[in-house]
């Protein structure tokens, strides 16, 4: 396979403490038990956050918000893509991506409608981040 080849992408989303990252594992060791190659993209926020940013601090200036949030969006995006190309580059056909959290999580982090406007000074359809980006959701309750 090829890089820009068809590589399913899968979005674990859901509260905190939901079972997320150890959900992905457990789909990263249960999937190749059924043929399948899974490859593991993830979670942005959990490193950002264990490693020194704090959103509290951050979220004081409304301008520097806005600015961590296009930061953030644009490196999930950029990971996901990243991931893809190292999983083209593995031969066989049955992949699939799971994202331990996807771009439009990021939303979590700040106010709808500012999250929105970012999208679109950006140029990304905010249904993009979901219904274009992804082939499928799990979604875990806490």
């Amino acid at each position: 396979m090829k890089k820009g080849e068809h590589i399913p992408k899968i979005v674990v989303t859901g509260g905190s403490c939901s079972g997320k990252s150890e959900g992905s594992r457990f789909l990263l060791r249960e999937l190749p038990k059924h043929g399948v190659k899974p490859f593991v993209v993830p979670e942005l926020a959990t490193q950002a956050f264990t490693n020194g940013v704090s959103i509290a601090e951050i979220a004081k200036d409304p301008v520097a918000h806005a600015r961590f949030q296009r930061h953030m969006v644009r490196a999930q995006l950029r990971l996901e893509e990243m991931w893809h190309e190292f999983a083209a580059l593995h031969p066989g056909e049955n992949k699939v991506l799971i994202c331990d959290r996807g771009a439009r999580d990021n939303m979590a982090y700040s106010d709808v409608y500012l999250f929105k406007a970012m999208l679109r000074e950006l140029g990304i359809p905010f249904g993009n981040l979901l219904d274009e980006r992804y082939h499928g959701v799990i979604h875990l309750v806490t």
